[in-house]
């Protein structure tokens, strides 16, 4: 999110350095005229926060909260902007809690009445964002029976979860391990995908709480942290801590903290390994029916107990017919070289590896797993559609199915041990 105030062109800057894609504007704080300059630097996604004080201050009714922002709301909006997030953090007290809302259930009649207000006054292009809960922020680290206190807020308002369009999510943590951790930094698989498996997300804020850690570090691993989290196909955008910050509290957390003409923060996270294009790879569907059953992220829990994969599945599951031997061929994606024939007695069972290249000479490995019987050898070169065996060793509801994996040569993710999400690639 850009600091306050109009956009300063240390920050566009360092925005198209970094090759970022989403913006995060606050009402009151930053201008729609601004929205143009962000998208000529790269941004292509936008949310427009309504967040104020008055909340902590006094009771504040639904219809009156909507209307402090319309002006506002409809200036963004005639600006493309139409991802509105409602308010922030509703557990603290300068937010409103204990002063407009006395609990969880409270708040979601709040938030559901505002929602409601937003899309009548605005119309069905407008997409209210429910703003979720986090365990820690910036500015105050939570004590066990805060962090309770909190639990028990998000059952109570877990029903308004699928009433908003779009759920936005903070996300903080303090060691490589937290971050890659399923119940640390990527707690959000289990308390929200796992939990709402067809709502949208957006992780509005996220940073490392640690204000010793050396500049460098800290965009390394936000370039870890968003390459992994751009991931999930339901997360729609990650758009990270104030670019700059007058806080003294929050000042070290900002990306553009400046040591000797350099920002770290920046060169670090804009040095991380690219994905190829998704234009320039396109896999063929290696299964006859083109459907998938088990997304990448999926049941995080069952992998991290069975396997110890903190990132939650690590591939896509894909239909094969249920009948008939031709329904269960499985055929190659990409030209290239098999690189491994080979059976385990659990995981992946009989499966191949095929290396191929992208046209710009990005490596690109494909496992193809759970096969009962293969028709390839380790050094075959194979083209798009050919055959590389049969599947249906495993089933899944009945269904026997073909586990995909990706991985790209120097994307190194350990949360999934490596694995990227294909589904992206595959033929639409």
């Amino acid at each position: 999110m850009p600091s306050a105030g109009p956009a300063r062109r240390a920050e566009l800057e360092a925005f198209a350095q970094a090759r970022l894609r989403a913006v995060r504007l606050r009402s009151h704080v930053h201008s729609a005229w601004d929205v143009p300059r962000w998208r000529d630097v790269g941004a292509d996604f936008f949310v427009l926060q309504l967040l104020t004080p008055l909340l902590g201050q006094r009771p504040v009714a639904p219809w009156a909260f909507v209307d402090l922002f319309s002006d506002e709301v409809e200036r963004f909006m005639r600006a493309g902007v139409t991802y509105i997030e409602v308010h922030e953090h509703p557990t603290r007290p300068e937010r409103g809690a204990g002063v407009v809302w006395r609990d969880g259930a409270e708040f979601a009649q709040w938030f559901y009445a505002v929602a409601y207000r937003l899309r009548s006054r605005f119309g069905p292009e407008i997409k209210v964002g429910f703003p979720a809960l986090d365990e820690a922020t910036p500015s105050e680290p939570l004590s066990e029976p805060a962090i309770s206190w909190r639990t028990r807020f998000l059952e109570q308002v877990s029903g308004v979860l699928e009433a908003a369009d779009w759920v936005a999510l903070h996300v903080y943590w303090r060691t490589w391990e937290e971050m890659r951790a399923l119940d640390g930094a990527l707690r959000f698989l289990g308390a929200y995908l796992a939990s709402s498996p067809l709502q949208a997300f957006v992780i509005t804020e996220f940073a490392n709480l640690d204000r010793r850690l050396s500049a460098e570090e800290r965009g390394a691993q936000y370039a870890e942290f968003v390459l992994q989290v751009s991931q999930y196909e339901r997360v729609r955008a990650v758009i990270g801590f104030p670019m700059g910050s007058a806080d003294p509290q929050t000042q070290s957390l900002a990306w553009l903290r400046e040591e000797d003409g350099r920002f770290p923060v920046i060169e670090a996270f804009a040095r991380r390994p690219g994905l190829p294009p998704v234009g320039e790879v396109v896999l063929r569907w290696p299964t006859r029916v083109q459907r998938c059953l088990r997304s990448f992220g999926d049941e995080p829990f069952r992998t991290y107990t069975q396997w110890g994969v903190n990132g939650g599945h690590n591939g896509v599951d894909l239909a094969l017919a249920s009948s008939g031997e031709e329904g269960l061929a499985v055929t190659a994606c990409l030209a290239g070289t098999v690189i491994q024939v080979a059976r385990d007695s659990e995981g992946y069972h009989k499966h191949v590896r095929v290396r191929s290249y992208t046209p710009s000479g990005q490596e690109i490995t494909l496992l193809y797993a759970h096969l009962k019987r293969i028709e390839v050898s380790i050094g075959a070169l194979v083209s798009p559609g050919e055959l590389l065996g049969w599947g249906g060793a495993r089933e899944l509801r009945g269904v026997p199915y073909l586990h995909l994996g990706m991985r790209v040569a120097g994307v190194h993710l350990p949360a999934t041990r490596d694995w990227i999400n294909p589904r992206p690639y595959l033929a639409r």
